[in-house]
C-alpha cells in the first residue's frame, strides 16, 4: 500500500478553454514555484511527489482584476 495519501479528483464539466488562475507551490523550504497554466503546477507536482520533505502545499490564485475607467460614475456630486 502506497503511503501517499488518496487525492480527491474532480469531474470535468467542460472542455471549453479556460485557464485564467496561476498557480503557486509551495515547497518545503520556504521557496514558491509559479504556474501560469493548471497542467504546468500538476506535472511538476507529480514529477515531485516522492521527494521527502520537498512539496508542501499548492494553492490556486484568482485572476488579477483590471480596473477600468469606463463604467458607472455618480453623478450627484
Amino acid at each position: 500500500m502506497s503511503s501517499i495519501s488518496q487525492m480527491e479528483v474532480f469531474q470535468q464539466t467542460s472542455y471549453d478553454p479556460y485557464d485564467r488562475h496561476t498557480y503557486k507551490v509551495y515547497l518545503c523550504n520556504g521557496k514558491i514555484k509559479h504556474f501560469e497554466f493548471y497542467d504546468d503546477a500538476k506535472n511538476f507536482w507529480f514529477s515531485n511527489v516522492r521527494k521527502v520533505n520537498y512539496l508542501n502545499y499548492i494553492t490556486v490564485e484568482d485572476p488579477k482584476q483590471i480596473k477600468s475607467s469606463s463604467g458607472f460614475k455618480n453623478q450627484s456630486k
